[in-house]
């Protein structure tokens, strides 16, 4: 067996290991960087005191079923409207924001991120950014990893239809777009739950405005057959693991002749010839 080695005697396999775990260390040591920067941002951040947004926010809360405590913060940048946070989940507003909006979008918008809340996304999305950084020379764990967090904002925003109803896709997608409008360009908040990606931010704009508009609720039959569905390729496909992972049964005639010994080969024989006289 030939093994290829360095000149410090380390195998190709071993040098390919180091860089993996060298590219995983530094991606990893980039999201501690990305908190804390953020823990500095936090710090400039104010709470909010206005009375009648602490009770918009208190009423939304309990819309969105939420039961965790939720701060809610404003900064005079513009970054938000976002959520971070895993213990305990911040929301953050631009304060341009908050006074360009009227009551029924800050509303809609409060909504929307208290459904990141109720869904434990910024977790999600800590455990998924571990794992793209565990797998970080498949360009695959990155794909998925994009595709996570633009089907994610498409969740909440379905989630947020699904709860105030069809009625309020054309109030929900005015909002988006004058959050937009007001902010142009948001500044990219790593680390945090953005509302809106500034990378590719018209292209995921047109996706969500699309699926706000061709919303549909889900009835309840939909939702059965989805359910029934979805149990019967859980149990096909847990009956041809059973099958496949297991070895079939031998019958007793298999059995007995595995069972009895096999007799050696012939040796062959050599036969060696005289020398003629």
């Amino acid at each position: 067996q030939v093994v290829l080695t360095g000149r410090g005697g380390h195998s190709g396999s071993q040098w390919l290991a180091i860089g993996w775990l060298i590219g995983m260390v530094l991606l990893l040591l980039r999201i501690v960087w990305w908190h804390v920067r953020l823990g500095r941002w936090r710090a400039s951040w104010q709470e909010v005191s206005d009375p009648d947004f602490c009770a918009l926010v208190e009423q939304c809360r309990a819309a969105a079923g939420v039961v965790r405590r939720v701060n809610v913060q404003m900064t005079a940048q513009d970054i938000g409207p976002a959520t971070c946070g895993v213990l305990v989940p911040t929301i953050v507003f631009p304060a341009r924001l908050v006074a360009s909006l009227s009551q029924e979008e800050l509303r809609l918008v409060l909504l929307h991120e208290l459904i990141h809340v109720r869904r434990f996304d910024a977790a999600v999305d800590l455990v998924a950014r571990g794992i793209a950084c565990i797998h970080w020379f498949n360009p695959a764990a990155w794909f998925v990893l994009a595709s996570l967090r633009r089907e994610r904002e498409l969740a909440c925003d379905a989630a947020l239809l699904e709860l105030l109803g069809t009625t309020a896709r054309k109030a929900y997608g005015s909002a988006l777009l004058k959050t937009v409008e007001t902010l142009q360009s948001p500044a990219r908040l790593a680390g945090a739950l953005a509302m809106f990606e500034s990378r590719f931010l018209s292209v995921s704009l047109a996706g969500r405005i699309q699926m706000i508009a061709n919303y549909r609720q889900m009835t309840r039959s939909a939702r059965c057959v989805g359910a029934l569905l979805l149990i019967a390729l859980a149990l096909v496909g847990l009956t041809d693991a059973g099958v496949t992972g297991g070895k079939a049964p031998r019958n007793d005639a298999e059995s007995a002749n595995n069972s009895e010994p096999r007799a050696a080969p012939p040796e062959p024989k050599i036969e060696i010839a005289a020398p003629n006289a």
